[in-house]
C-alpha cells in the first residue's frame, strides 16, 4: 500500500510539473525551471506559474510577439525603440 501510495504521488507531481512547463512554455519561459516549480511546489507552482505576464513583446510592424529583451523583431526585423539611444 505504502509503495501505491509514493508513485501516486510522484506520479502527480510529474504532471503538475508537467502543466506547470507548459504554462510557462507558452508564456516564453523556461519549460525546465518551472516544470522544477511546478514538481516541487505542486499546486502552488502551478498557480504561480498561471498569473505571471508573458515574457515577450508585441511588435507594431507585423503584431508577432518578439522575447523581451530583443532590440529587433524576430519575424519582421522591426527595430524596436530604446529611449537610452539618441
Amino acid at each position: 500500500m505504502l509503495d501505491f501510495v509514493l508513485v501516486l504521488t510522484i506520479m502527480i507531481e510529474v504532471a503538475l510539473g508537467v502543466i506547470s512547463g507548459l504554462i510557462a512554455w507558452a508564456k516564453h519561459r523556461s519549460f525546465f525551471a518551472w516544470f522544477l516549480v511546478g514538481f516541487f511546489f505542486s499546486l502552488l507552482g502551478v498557480l504561480i506559474v498561471a498569473v505571471i505576464p508573458k515574457n515577450a513583446k508585441k511588435c507594431p510592424k507585423c503584431g508577432e510577439l518578439s522575447t523581451y529583451g530583443t532590440t529587433t523583431c524576430e519575424f519582421c526585423g522591426y527595430v524596436f525603440y530604446s529611449p537610452t539611444e539618441d
